[in-house]
């Protein structure tokens, strides 16, 4: 089976983390996650996303030679709380890029969800912009989701 993206979740699945036990290269890593996932993983053309990569410390260090050995195969990892597991390991410096993802605000939020004619006349917003009442009301709604959205996620009463 072809496929291009993986997700291998580690909190979820912590039998994981035994394929990380003894090497670190990943030609020897990569052949236990295809029988695993019976998948085949393709340079260039298939996608790993090693989730809550902290419940395996292994992992995250297998990260350097993944880089090194396999530079065109797709590699994302992210952890809730991998800033806390990467006080306690060595890490390889200069080899990792890191993102800090935060929640969407109320503008991207529109942009996920209305038409760009629509976002080119609100964002970015310089001047004063009068809206039809039908788009007063959508965005009045729009915000309402967005709010309740929000409360659900981080357990606001």
């Amino acid at each position: 089976m072809h496929s291009f993206g993986f997700l291998i979740y580690f909190e979820e699945s912590p039998d994981l983390a035994t394929f990380f036990d003894g090497s670190l290269n990943p030609d020897d890593i990569i052949p236990m996650l295809q029988n695993y996932l019976n998948v085949t993983i393709e340079n260039g053309k298939t996608l790993l996303f090693f989730d809550e990569i902290q419940a395996c410390p292994r992992a995250l260090l297998s990260l350097r030679y993944f880089f090194e050995k396999r530079p065109e195969l797709h590699l994302l990892a992210a952890g809730s709380l991998i800033d806390f597991e990467l006080e306690s390991i060595s890490f390889p410096v200069g080899r990792i890029d890191f993102y800090y993802l935060y929640p969407l605000n109320f503008i991207e939020f529109i942009i996920k969800h209305i038409h760009r004619l629509f976002i080119n006349s609100y964002y970015p917003c310089s001047e004063i912009i009068l809206f039809s009442e039908v788009c007063l009301r959508l965005l009045k709604n729009m915000l309402k989701q967005e709010t309740l959205l929000n409360v659900k996620l981080f357990n606001l009463p």
